[in-house]
């Protein structure tokens, strides 16, 4: 569906990152600061725990040579109290930032992380300095502005914020309460101070959990602290089948997404408490490294060695070498290539000779082969679209540029560098006949091949979005599964048992918010605030076919997208839910 749309920034807790294939990611010559206050000289404003403690820690990390290996005149440390390099005062910490801005350079990775409190100021928000008041917090707190400003200006592409600040951490006293907006308060971490204004790439910023509630603490560290450190400290490099030494910014969101709501409800001694989960905000265009894993990291190194001693004593082909230490030097998201991947470590290890070797590679290329019949599929598809938006768009557009668009976007949506003969058919776009553009469209998917990241349609989403993103900022495409929910949505019929659902987020299991009346969920006794904790289901949800034997899926962990394919099947068909309630 080819629609004119205006769209609204939602930043929703949990967000998604892009994922890449990597080669050698480096950090280049990373910059750090990091702010932690655990009293004010301002009785109003409350104090904080462990602040100081995880601001210190973290810092001690990122310094240490096989962790990240920051040089000590790049890292910055500003507490409240006197033990860290600098006073965490309004004026050092705007300094603090100024340096980031002044000094950071493309490929440097940058980290700002603050442990604070803050407060609304008007229509943003500011973070309070040790030496800042509630009452003048205009004037002499750390304004939002003054942060978008100098991220914004930062030359970095590789952003990192690590963001613990309660913004409601305050005595209100005789003032009327301030109106908080969480999208305006962290659009400054994401370099949008303006909602019309694009983010800047490769900005990732991680938050504890809602602007208005006080992160929970744990014994030593508060416990967005410690699930940073402990997803830095290796357990976040858990992608593929194996840890390949290098924690990627995709892979500590993960980790930091799920593990906070992991201890909350392990830890927490309120429902609030046990209901926090961590956000995490992206406007990037790439994966990049944050931090290394070094027992899996020398490992790595060391069969990078080998492999070079092995390619050259047996001769391998140039192309063999690149793709091998490619391979080698990081986990690839693909499940072909981390098939490949186990290849080239059968071969360092000893366990295949070149031929066997050479024949199992092969054997994944053939198994990544696009049929002629989808790659058809996907060419005609879009160029069909481009032939709807020159019928309907409101003024004329040329159709070959949107087909050039269209093919980088597909490139550009895995990560994949265009190769050097698409390129030049691209830059010669505009003297293609519709042929031509189809045979375009056509070779480029193909050489792309079968890829998980390509599957059930992506490949057309992907595509369409960069073609219509040429146009304007309201021309947009919605995906058919999108327009399928929509429709199913605001019909005066349904499909499924009848019931709404959302994710408790103290027990990570489905919560039912009511069930439509005479409905077959409301004629089965469920009630508004029953736990799903386990779905069965005795037939096949798309075709009807019963099991051999019935499916039994637990709820823990499941986002209710995936619970609504479960459980709403074909109609006519039976499922049943094991429900808990108080």
């Amino acid at each position: 569906m080819l629609k004119r749309m205006a769209f609204v920034m939602v930043f929703v807790f949990g967000g998604l990152l892009v994922p890449a294939v990597r080669a050698d990611e480096a950090t280049g010559n990373p910059l750090v600061v990091v702010v932690g206050i655990d009293k004010y000289q301002d009785p109003q404003i409350k104090p904080r725990l462990h602040a100081e403690a995880d601001a210190k820690a973290l810092a001690d990390f990122f310094l240490a040579k096989d962790r990240l290996g920051a040089d000590k005149d790049r890292v910055k440390l500003l507490l409240g109290s006197a033990n860290g390099d600098e006073k965490a005062t309004k004026d050092n910490i705007l300094k603090a930032l100024t340096w980031i801005e002044k000094t950071s350079k493309k490929d440097d990775l940058v980290i700002f992380a603050v442990f604070a409190n803050g407060a609304p100021v008007g229509e943003r928000a500011c973070i309070f300095g040790v030496d800042s008041t509630f009452k003048d917090r205009a004037k002499d707190a750390v304004n939002a502005s003054e942060i978008e400003n100098a991220l914004e200006k930062a030359h970095s592409q590789r952003v990192v914020s690590l963001v613990d600040v309660h913004f409601l951490g305050f005595d209100l006293g005789k003032e009327k309460m301030p109106d908080l907006t969480s999208q305006n308060i962290f659009r400054a971490f994401l370099s949008q101070g303006d909602e019309e204004k694009e983010p800047q790439p490769s900005r990732v910023l991680f938050i504890a959990g809602p602007a208005s509630k006080l992160s929970l603490d744990l014994d030593k560290h508060g416990i967005f602290a410690q699930t940073i450190l402990d997803g830095l400290n290796g357990k976040a490099d858990n992608q593929g089948y194996e840890g390949d030494g290098n924690i990627m910014v995709s892979e500590l969101a993960k980790y930091v997404r799920k593990q906070v709501g992991v201890l909350a409800r392990a830890n927490g001694k309120t429902e609030d408490q046990k209901k926090q989960t961590a956000g995490v905000l992206e406007a990037q265009t790439a994966d990049f490294v944050v931090a290394y894993n070094p027992t899996a990291r020398t490992l790595s190194q060391e069969r990078l060695k080998k492999f070079a001693a092995l390619a050259e004593e047996k001769g391998l082909d140039k192309k063999i070498v690149e793709e091998g230490h490619n391979l080698l030097v990081a986990m690839p998201k693909l499940e072909a290539q981390q098939n490949l991947r186990k290849a080239y470590q059968q071969l360092v290890d000893g366990k295949i000779d070149v031929a066997a070797f050479n024949t199992e590679r092969v054997a994944i290329f053939e198994g990544r082969k696009l049929s002629e019949r989808d790659a058809e599929r996907y060419s005609r598809t879009i160029l069909d679209a481009a032939n709807i938006v020159r019928q309907k768009y409101f003024k004329e557009v040329a159709k070959a540029p949107l087909i050039g668009h269209a093919v980088e976007g597909l490139f550009k949506s895995v990560e994949e560098k265009i190769p050097s003969d698409f390129k030049a058919r691209i830059d010669n776009v505009k003297q293609m006949s519709d042929v031509e553009l189809l045979r375009l469209l056509n070779d480029a998917r193909v050489h792309l091949g079968k890829r998980e990241d390509l599957a059930k349609g992506q490949d057309i989403t992907n595509s369409l979005n960069a073609l219509l993103s040429k146009l304007d900022k309201h021309t947009g495409y919605i995906a058919p599964d999108v327009v399928e929910r929509f429709n199913s949505d605001t019909s005066g019929s349904f499909r499924g048992i009848g019931v709404q659902i959302r994710r408790n987020e103290a027990t990570d299991q489905l919560q039912v918010v009511t069930p439509i009346f005479n409905s077959p969920a409301h004629k089965a006794g469920m009630k508004a605030n029953d736990i799903i904790t386990t779905i069965i289901s005795e037939v096949d949800p798309k075709t009807g076919k019963a099991y051999d034997e019935p499916k039994i899926t637990p709820t823990m962990g499941m986002t209710t997208e995936d619970a609504v394919k479960v459980i709403k099947g074909k109609a006519g068909t039976r499922v049943k839910v094991l429900v808990q309630r108080e």
